[in-house]
């Protein structure tokens, strides 16, 4: 049970001071990838697990200038994904796994 407690402290002009009402936030764990090799040539493995039982819906590779090169559609929770990048051209890539609570970003590079 990670619970944090926030509140925002306000200081005005005049040195008076006033409080937010305090918010609740609690951390249960979170989904993550690890991906491998990196760099790449030929192959990169994605693997997804899920701690909060998140419901990962796409995964997207971006090139250097944000546009997408890769896109896949996930249905499972966990697993694995082999993506070819023997077309990719050198460089840096950004991974981008979107569940239904969050996105999750890894960068990777291709080299050959």
């Amino acid at each position: 049970n990670n619970i944090n407690f926030y509140r925002i402290k306000e200081t005005t002009l005049y040195n008076r001071v006033s409080y937010s009402n305090i918010a609740t936030v609690k951390y249960t764990g979170t989904a993550s990838i690890e991906i491998y090799p990196s760099p790449a040539s030929k192959n990169m493995n994605v693997i997804f697990t899920d701690a909060l039982q998140q419901k990962p819906n796409a995964l997207a590779i971006y090139n250097d200038v944000g546009q997408i090169i890769y896109r896949k559609r996930i249905s499972n929770t966990s697993g694995t994904e082999v993506i070819d990048v023997s077309n990719f051209k050198n460089g840096m890539y950004i991974v981008k796994l979107t569940t239904n609570k969050s996105v999750i970003s890894k960068t990777i590079t291709v080299i050959k």
